[in-house]
């Protein structure tokens, strides 16, 4: 059984779902996510895990000593340049490359307290016009710029409970009522509920 055979980029929630497919399907793979937070998260799956962000050459050296003949990337929908070394070094080693795309979850969505915005800066322009706190769902990697776009706001982190996140945001000044540890996915009545007394 060779796991190198299919290797699985990505420590999404949505890569865990793929490796569980991929177990009922008796198919040998490699999980390989960036940091051990992934690592924990990916949980009991079948696979083997590695841990550690690869580079393109890196990657391309990975997948010729494995004799990897298929990789699918469930990378984060946002992680361009993860996907771009991704496809460069597939299309350099000659494997096989699928790319998971998370449904459109906001197509066709209409709200008038729906804004869409290209950055963090332009987010942070909006969330200006608006009351004095803001919710950040948006992961623990750029809450320093949150942080330097709205100084004048309280932020409220929703960020995995990870010992270095909760580290990360105690650094960036959030104090313990503006930390909220959790892990997902979480449902449309979860988040209702959750809102309630952060919006207050």
């Amino acid at each position: 059984m060779n796991y190198g055979d299919v290797l699985v980029m990505g420590g999404t929630s949505d890569a865990r779902i793929l490796c569980q497919q991929l177990d009922a399907a008796n198919v040998a793979y490699t999980l390989s996510v960036a940091t051990p937070t992934g690592k924990q998260l990916a949980g009991d799956i079948k696979g083997q895990v590695r841990c550690g962000r690869l580079e393109r050459e890196q990657m391309i050296a990975w997948l010729q000593e494995n004799q990897t003949r298929w990789v699918i990337d469930a990378s984060h929908p946002y992680a361009e340049v993860v996907s771009r070394n991704i496809m460069n070094a597939c299309e350099a080693a000659g494997v096989l490359l699928s790319r998971y795309q998370r449904p459109e979850q906001l197509s066709g969505l209409t709200h008038p307290q729906l804004y869409t915005v290209q950055s963090i800066p332009q987010a942070c322009e909006v969330a200006r016009r608006f009351g004095d706190r803001v919710l950040l769902t948006t992961g623990s990697k750029d809450l320093a710029i949150w942080r330097e776009g709205l100084p004048e706001k309280t932020l409220l982190a929703r960020v995995l409970p990870v010992p270095e996140v909760i580290q990360q945001c105690a650094d960036l000044g959030f104090g313990v009522g503006e930390i909220f540890a959790l892990c997902g996915p979480f449902s449309a009545e979860f988040n209702a509920a959750f809102l309630s007394p952060v919006s207050g």
